[in-house]
């Protein structure tokens, strides 16, 4: 015997992470948080753009957790990237700056050549290729 199911509300489980999206990230774990923050960019849900500047800038949250939240803040055009992203460029975590400067080579090509030449020292990869 098969049950037909109810009609079910077109958009609500967006809903309920865009109510509750506070709870969820302050509650979760790593793997949690990240898939809770690509479901955020890949729907387009409303989110507070404070809270992922926040993680960015946070030492005490998982270097990819940070990097995420920063492209989640260029993918939506954050008033709060120039802040992050400057931070972000010169993170100790590997991850978190090679997204920094991933973002930053795509949207601002220029900045990117004054960053590279200005980070040279910092920038492993040239001294191992003799640039």
């Amino acid at each position: 015997m098969v049950r037909a199911l109810g009609e079910r509300p077109s958009g609500l489980g967006d809903q309920l992470i865009k109510e509750n999206l506070a709870k969820l990230l302050g509650g979760a774990g790593q793997a949690l948080a990240q898939t809770i923050t690509r479901i955020v960019m890949e729907n387009h849900i409303e989110a507070d753009p404070a809270l992922f500047a926040d993680w960015v800038m946070s030492t005490n949250q998982p270097p990819s957790l940070r990097a995420q939240a920063l492209e989640l803040l260029a993918h939506r055009g954050s008033n709060k990237l120039a802040q992050t992203l400057r931070h972000a460029l010169e993170a100790e975590q590997p991850e978190l700056r090679l997204m920094a400067i991933r973002l930053v080579a795509t949207d601002n090509p220029d900045a990117f050549m004054e960053f590279i030449a200005s980070h040279d020292e910092r920038l492993t990869l040239l001294v191992h290729c003799n640039i």
